[in-house]
């Protein structure tokens, strides 16, 4: 929330009198800075020398700092100062027993200083006010000053640290040359803007007063003509979209605008008037909605004061396209045969719209497997071998239309392993097997959210042909081609997936990994967007158990919401060996599981688990909060469930993985009209009574469609 402080001591007519002595130069900057940055340099009163420099302070834990210029090395502080010596504008000590103890050293907070406070010589009141005979010591001014000066109990930078703030510091350059000395006082524009990542400190404008000894209130300028600042960029839009046009300029008085347009590249200008899908015309900002291909034009404002105008250049060119597509998602997939596919287009603009989707150029429609052939989601509810080819789809407007790119549909057959039937038994909504040998997708087999393999994986030896659990290393429930992802810390050696849009909180995730070596923070399954919207398995390869051993623990996080960060298992997976890892989610706990040969290690961590959208790109191998972040050794056969698997659910994957054969499990997906039934293995078993009678469905196979005719129905697999 951006926070702005309003006026407090100065009225208009006090900032007219203070304009009235017609000394004050203003300056436009309009520039922003990280932490990473340099900062600005200010040279407030334009005689070739910086004055003061503002910055994140990488001396002092990165705060936000204005430091007055001075001749000396090794330290952010003042060491010899040049004449004018240049003053920050603190507060007042804030210790009890105010007002403050001449002599202490402890005042380098800096108020935010309300528009139309007034900076000046003459009032030791207003904690905001400097006095003459301070300039020097220690208390109301000082070289330095920090916007945000946490960790010292003494005094307090009114900037919050965790919001977006503007408002104004005021400065001083005291000249000892004369006597008496003369002060020339001036503010500073900032914005601190903390709701960012990383945090920006941004120097909006400045004003300084020539007149010596004279105040200045914060935001006073003296009158002059318009300037345009920053002109309005051309832009790209679609028909239907709505766009805005800005112009930074400055003046005083303050300017009025009016919007001129005309044909591209003319030079030729008539004025916009506000109206029909334009408005605010006569304002810094145009917005037209519900754009046309007629609204394609040059742009032009003039900002205009009784002093003069000022005419943005060069004209800003709007373009506007018919229609647009992004897509589809994902660019392409290859599924299990008799499990649905998905493809999603966006439509770009607005409007009224119409879409239709093609398989191998020619147009779909409703009916059989497909549904949404006239939507941006196109399903398909059972894949087959005639499901197989190329799907594309086509937006219409009344302006033209637009056809996305080709999304290849490719079939794969389950591979009758014990291990791969359980994951499917169980109800996996997403299975990456990671068994390719070449290209760079990693295909979801159930829930069809493609992933990339990163670059990395191409600068790797081996880069695929790396061997999973098999029977060779103990597992007979794996093929004995069963392969795995191979990870390092190259930094983009990890698999990027399509967002999951699981939107739930009874959520199971499951892998293999095999960790090489020590190593640090590095993620397992893990995704992160925006906000909270971070969830996911960490491994901690700095983490030692209980003999003494640096093997990694295992973490979550769930919707970024612990306060300490990442939740710590402190159970460990040991070098060099296959283990089951398993976060189990529900909406008021969630467990971790280690499984392998060593036995089973789990651990419970209770707390409120809110709805995971997962809308953002899943990491495979990869921790995004921390640049670098790369597992190291093998992972394989991520699988994610829409449920809370039990303890007993979890162990029979492991006891799969040895071999041991899982029940059958059974689903029913409804339709429109009909409805699927899937099972997992042996036969289908219907009635219309839950007590029966049963009879076995011969003919049917998974998945099987049923169109409802009887009030209820009942199906169960046996074996």
């Amino acid at each position: 929330m951006k926070t702005n402080k309003t006026i407090l001591v100065a009225s208009g007519s006090m900032l007219a009198a203070g304009m009235a002595q017609g000394g004050i130069v203003y300056h436009y900057v309009g520039q922003s800075y990280d932490p990473a940055s340099s900062g600005y340099n200010l040279d407030l009163n334009g005689d070739g020398t910086n004055d003061y420099r503002v910055f994140f302070d990488a001396n002092n834990a990165s705060k936000p700092c204005v430091l007055g210029t001075y001749t000396g090395s090794g330290s952010s502080y003042p060491g010899s100062f040049p004449n004018p010596t240049p003053y920050v504008l603190n507060e007042l000590d804030m210790n009890p027993g105010y007002p403050a103890n001449p002599g202490s050293n402890d005042n380098q907070g800096i108020p935010v200083m309300p528009f139309g406070t007034i900076i000046s010589s003459q009032s030791t009141v207003d904690i905001y006010l400097l006095s003459i005979g301070d300039l020097g010591g220690d208390e109301h001014g000082k070289n330095e000053g920090y916007l945000v000066q946490n960790g010292e109990t003494t005094t307090i930078g009114q900037w919050p640290s965790g919001a977006d703030t503007v408002g104004y510091v005021g400065l001083a350059m005291l000249d000892t040359t004369t006597t008496p000395a003369n002060t020339n006082f001036a503010w500073l524009h900032l914005e601190l803007d903390y709701t960012q990542s990383p945090a920006k400190l941004t120097v909006i404008d400045y004003a300084y007063q020539t007149i010596a000894n004279s105040n200045i209130y914060a935001g006073e300028i003296d009158a002059f003509p318009p300037i345009i600042n920053a002109p309005p960029t051309n832009q790209t839009v679609y028909a239907g979209q709505v766009v805005s046009m800005s112009v930074n300029a400055s003046s005083f008085p303050l300017p009025g605008y009016h919007w001129m347009s005309g044909t591209v590249g003319s030079g030729i200008y008539t004025n916009v008037p506000n109206a029909g899908n334009f408005f605010g015309a006569n304002t810094s900002t145009l917005t037209i909605s519900n754009v046309i291909p007629a609204n394609q034009l040059d742009y032009i404002v003039v900002a205009t004061n009784n002093l003069g105008s000022a005419t943005s250049s060069p004209p800003a060119t709007l373009t506007v396209l018919p229609a647009g597509l992004i897509g589809p998602v994902p660019p392409q997939q290859v599924i299990y045969a008799g499990y649905p596919a998905q493809f999603t287009v966006t439509d770009l603009g607005g409007g009224a719209l119409t879409n239709s989707w093609q398989f191998n150029s020619a147009n779909l429609s409703n009916g059989g497997v497909y549904s949404g052939a006239t939507t941006t989601n196109l399903a398909i509810s059972s894949v087959a071998p005639a499901d197989l080819g190329n799907y594309s789809a086509i937006v219409r407007s009344a302006y033209g239309s637009a056809t996305s790119s080709v999304a290849p549909l490719g079939i794969a057959y389950p591979d009758s392993s014990v291990y791969e039937y359980a994951v499917r038994a169980y109800g996996a909504v997403n299975y990456y097997r990671l068994n390719e040998t070449s290209g760079t997708n990693a295909w979801d087999f159930i829930g069809g959210k493609t992933g990339i393999y990163g670059t990395g994986f191409f600068n790797t030896d081996p880069i695929f042909g790396q061997s999973g659990p098999t029977s060779a290393t103990g597992f007979p429930g794996f093929v004995s081609t069963n392969g795995a992802g191979t990870f390092s810390q190259t930094d983009t050696n990890y698999i990027t997936c399509v967002p999951w849009n699981l939107n739930a909180n009874t959520v199971t995730i499951t892998a293999w990994i095999y960790p090489q070596f020590n190593q640090g923070t590095a993620g397992i399954v893990f995704t992160t967007g925006t906000g909270t919207n971070v969830y996911g398995i960490r491994y901690d390869g700095t983490y030692t158990n209980r003999d003494g051993i640096n093997d990694g623990c295992i973490g979550y996080l769930w919707n970024n919401d612990f306060n300490d960060g990442i939740w710590e298992s402190g159970i460990a997976a040991p070098h060099n060996q296959w283990s089951l890892v398993a976060l189990a989610v529900s909406p008021n706990d969630a467990t971790l599981y280690i499984i392998n040969a060593n036995g089973v290690e789990s651990n419970t961590h209770t707390y409120p688990h809110p709805p995971a959208t997962f809308n953002a790109p899943v990491y495979i191998g990869y921790y995004p909060l921390e640049g670098g972040a790369n597992f190291n050794g093998y992972i394989d056969e991520v699988a994610i469930f829409k449920s809370t698997l039990s303890s007993n659910q979890v162990y029979s994957l492991y006891q799969a993985a040895l071999g041991q054969a899982v029940p059958p499990a059974i689903s029913i997906t409804p339709g429109v009209g009909n409805e699927q039934v899937r099972w997992t293995g042996g036969s289908l078993l219907q009635a219309t009574n839950l007590l029966g009678p049963w009879i076995t469905n011969t003919a049917a196979t998974s998945p099987y469609t049923v169109s409802p005719t009887n009030p209820q129905q009942f199906f169960r697999a046996q074996q």
